[in-house]
C-alpha cells in the first residue's frame, strides 16, 4: 500500500510540475490555464488551450482534487481528453 501511495504522489507531482502542460503540448496544443471547480459531491477541472489559433475546453472530474489532476494528466497522455470548441476564448488579440 505504502508503495501505491509513493508511485501515486510521483505521478501527481509530475502532473504539477509541467507533465500535463508537456502532455498537451504533445497534442498539439499550448496550455491556457486550469480552473478547479468544487462541488458537494465532486471536484471538476476545466482545462483550456490553444490549438491552431482556437480556443478549446476539456474537463476531467474526481473526489479530489488530486483524483481529477490525475485524471486529466493520464487522458491528456493517452490522448483521451474530449477537447470541445471553448466559447469564452476570446484570441491573443
Amino acid at each position: 500500500m505504502e508503495i501505491r501511495r509513493a508511485r501515486r504522489a510521483q505521478r501527481l507531482l509530475a502532473a504539477a510540475e509541467g507533465g500535463l502542460e508537456f502532455a498537451i503540448q504533445q497534442m498539439g496544443g499550448d496550455l491556457q490555464g486550469v480552473t478547479i471547480r468544487t462541488r458537494p459531491e465532486d471536484i471538476l477541472l476545466t482545462i483550456r488551450a490553444v490549438f491552431e489559433g482556437k480556443g478549446m475546453v476539456a474537463f476531467a472530474g474526481g473526489s479530489t482534487v488530486a483524483d481529477a489532476y490525475l485524471k486529466a494528466y493520464r487522458e491528456a497522455g493517452q490522448n483521451a481528453l474530449r477537447w470541445k470548441e471553448d466559447k469564452w476564448y476570446k484570441g491573443t488579440g
